[in-house]
């Protein structure tokens, strides 16, 4: 789960590959994939398709999914020509990182667009087409699930609210299939190897939804997903924070649900999540949580040098980055960054910068004429 690490690591590496001519070889082509895949976990959106953008230059037939996380960006976005070009991802022959990563996207997709039938399709096509010949269900299982279960749980809570028994006793199946599902996965996994943060994320993510489709009180349990994806997948973290909102709405938290949200909002505005920005500010407008905003409080100063890799934290910089161009070492300067969390109440860097933003801290960089 240390993601900056990851990024060093991944860096040296098609470093190497580059001076080596090896950069369309499979190894070079996954960390591609991870150092994109990374740079959206951490909301760095835009390195994230600008990477992708370079990265398209010279990729074999084989290799496409390795800037398919640019195309994440751009679902969360709400581009809707994403689910074609996700598909097109499974042009040819039959290529298993391919489709893994066209599986999240559609699935993804059809969950954006409240369709719970064509989520769970997708779900389970991807899957089937996943497992090996062994019969191993791969890990990417936990997450399709946790996403099939979002449009399930809403189908349910709709059904419920108009009294039609029989679809909620036939959305309530799906869902306690699905987590079943997410279940077994987590608690086998790919060779018996136990979940990392991620997947332990996506299973808490699960379990929250799986909750809200029984009817089940949630809160508690989309407080251990927004836990859970704190190690550094701001965007779900986000879109978990918006379902804890609204459980607390339920339960006649007002604060703490205008809280909630309002730290989603940051984010989902610092993104460009548009959906995302759209649903949270319904929910604002419908429980008037606009009124039980508490006033934004004064943050703690800053020393000189916090407010350097303040400035650099904003525009993206990893902590080797920052080292460098302040001459001091990626060590210190990951501990300005955990003092700089610390001082403004922040979960993760992306938070950091949307507080930063809001409190006048740091300004958006001016955009060039032309």
């Amino acid at each position: 789960g240390d993601l900056d690490e990851c990024l060093t690591w991944l860096s040296d590496g098609l470093e190497r590959a580059g001076r080596a001519g090896l950069l369309a070889a499979p190894y070079p082509l996954e960390m591609r994939y991870l150092r994109s895949l990374v740079l959206y976990s951490l909301g760095r959106w835009d390195a994230c398709v600008r990477e992708a953008e370079s990265d398209a230059e010279g990729l074999p037939a084989s290799g496409g999914y390795a800037v398919a996380p640019a195309l994440l960006v751009a679902l969360a976005r709400g581009d809707e020509g994403v689910a074609e070009r996700a598909r097109a991802l499974l042009d040819g022959p039959f290529d298993w990182m391919a489709t893994l990563v066209a599986g999240i996207l559609l699935t993804d997709a059809a969950a954006l667009r409240h369709d719970p039938e064509a989520a769970v399709d997708q779900a389970r096509t991807t899957l089937a087409a996943l497992v090996d010949d062994a019969g191993t269900t791969p890990d990417v299982a936990v997450r399709l699930a946790a996403l099939a279960l979002g449009p399930v749980a809403e189908a349910a809570v709709t059904a419920r609210r108009s009294g039609d028994e029989e679809a909620v006793r036939r959305w309530t199946g799906t869902a306690s299939e699905l987590v079943a599902s997410a279940r077994v996965t987590a608690a086998e996994g790919e060779d018996g190897m136990p979940q990392g943060p991620e997947g332990r994320a996506w299973l808490a993510r699960a379990e929250a939804e799986w909750a809200r489709a029984a009817g089940e009180p949630d809160t508690g349990a989309w407080e251990k997903a927004v836990a859970a994806f704190g190690y550094g997948d701001v965007y779900e973290q986000a879109r978990c924070r918006l379902r804890l909102a609204e459980s607390l709405v339920a339960s006649g938290l007002r604060e703490e649900a205008a809280e909630q949200a309002r730290t989603a909002l940051d984010t989902a505005v610092l993104l460009g999540a548009v959906p995302l920005r759209e649903d949270l500010e319904r929910l604002v407008r419908r429980a008037r949580l606009a009124e039980s905003l508490p006033p934004a409080h004064g943050v703690p100063a800053l020393t000189a040098r916090e407010n350097d890799v303040l400035l650099l934290l904003a525009r993206g910089r990893t902590n080797r980055q920052i080292g460098e161009e302040l001459f001091i070492s990626g060590k210190t300067a990951s501990v300005h960054v955990s003092n700089i969390l610390a001082k403004l109440g922040a979960a993760s860097r992306t938070e950091a910068v949307a507080i930063a933003y809001r409190e006048g801290l740091v300004q958006a960089e001016p955009t060039a004429p032309g």
